[in-house]
């Protein structure tokens, strides 16, 4: 989404939220292509508490939408190790857990794609109504 019309919380906050659950998407496939692998820890990515914050934080300082959009620099995730027990190789991941985690992601993304496609036929509604006048 390097293409927005104008940087604003809400156009960087979908950037992101996409951005983070491309990646916990890629962690999940890593976990499977590994569930045979002896001492492999499985890994999960959290990121909607780290982007609260960060949208938190940079409407607190106020300011143009350019200037709060800009605060929200930083990649609102992190990779974390998966708790659950091993098994006797020491492998902890979990087949059901990683599908079903897919299977969120999954709709999640969908969510967050919808929301963009309708943001942007607002913006193009926007658009064209003021080249009317």
């Amino acid at each position: 989404m390097s293409n927005r019309v104008g940087p604003d919380l809400t156009g960087v906050a979908l950037e992101r939220a996409l951005d983070a659950l491309a990646a916990r998407q890629a962690v999940v496939a890593n976990n499977i292509a590994n569930a045979d692998t002896p001492g492999f820890q499985a890994n999960q990515v959290s990121f909607e508490r780290e982007l609260d914050t960060a949208l938190t934080r940079a409407r607190q300082q106020g300011g143009p939408a350019e200037e709060q959009a800009a605060s929200v620099h930083a990649t609102p995730w992190r990779v974390l190790r998966s708790p659950g027990p091993a098994r006797p190789d020491g492998n902890n991941v979990s087949i059901e857990r990683e599908v079903a985690q897919l299977g969120r992601t999954g709709t999640l993304y969908q969510a967050v794609t919808r929301l963009v496609g309708k943001r942007l036929s607002m913006l193009r509604e926007a658009i064209s109504e003021g080249s009317r006048q």
